[in-house]
């Protein structure tokens, strides 16, 4: 927002939501930002729904893929209690309140009062979140509840609804922000989380590490292991190397989860084959 060489910005979203509270204030990060000057565009990728969608509705424009899972417009409360499992054990609460608000909690269970509470809590933050899309998607409240009450969308079913703007990927809405900024001449700036050092590690073992020279290696190992070359160690360095394979097999199997759509169809027996 106060870098002045940055002429707009593209939010690559990948998230099935979570808190209202931390949403929110992500969203009013972003308001700023375009209060700035600087256009905003949100990609989304595989998820966008509830939370995800409540910091995206404000976008200059909304790009997502024909299938990325978006919409989830709702808000529900839960409040886990024990008191009917308690008893059964012989387990029971007591003490002296001065409201009936201060005796819910998980062992005593949830009083009319403060069910009442939570659910005029959750019910505000609908309307909130009803109304953050409205305004961000310039639609009226009951269109906008209409296609909320939590229900889920795919990519395509959104941009029918006005819920999104176009369908297209990550390329597509660099291009949208470059257009909104009125600029042509441009370099990108990836903002990501920094890679822990075990995460580096696993990365460089990915990388340079294959199936084929495990298994070489194993091959070796099992061979040596036949012919006396390695001491009464040999076994247990034979099955080092096997549980190895084993590992960066699964890992290469991971590492072809790479669909752009995000759609898989795995058989679980068919993947031990190399």
């Amino acid at each position: 927002r106060t870098d002045d060489s940055i002429k707009a910005v593209v939010l690559r979203l990948d998230s099935p939501g979570g808190s209202a509270l931390a949403s929110e204030l992500i969203r009013e990060e972003l308001d700023r930002l375009q209060a700035a000057g600087k256009p905003l565009v949100v990609s989304m990728s595989g998820v966008a729904a509830s939370g995800g969608y409540w910091i995206s509705a404000n976008a200059d424009e909304i790009w997502a893929s024909p299938v990325t899972i978006t919409g989830s417009i709702g808000i529900f409360g839960m409040v886990p209690t024990l008191e009917e499992t308690l008893t059964k054990v012989g387990v029971h609460t007591d003490g002296v309140s001065t409201t009936p608000l201060t005796r819910a909690d998980t062992f005593s269970g949830m009083t009319e009062a403060m069910a009442t509470v939570f659910q005029a809590s959750v019910e505000d933050g609908y309307r909130r979140f009803l109304n953050i899309v409205a305004q961000g998607r310039d639609m009226t409240v009951e269109e906008v509840d209409t296609v909320g009450q939590g229900q889920v969308w795919s990519g395509s079913r959104a941009l029918e609804y006005g819920l999104v703007d176009n369908l297209g990927d990550l390329p597509d809405a660099v291009i949208a922000a470059a257009r909104l900024a009125k600029v042509s001449d441009y370099q990108l700036r990836y903002i990501e989380k920094p890679l822990t050092p075990a995460e580096q590690l696993l990365q460089q073992v990915m990388n340079n590490v294959s199936v084929r020279s495990i298994d070489s290696v194993t091959r070796v190992v099992s061979r040596q292991v036949a012919e006396g070359a390695i001491g009464s160690n040999g076994p247990v360095v034979a099955n080092a190397f096997g549980a190895w394979r084993q590992l960066f097999g699964n890992v290469g199997a991971m590492a072809r989860f790479n669909d752009p759509l995000n759609l898989y169809s795995l058989c679980e027996f068919c993947a031990l084959l190399h």
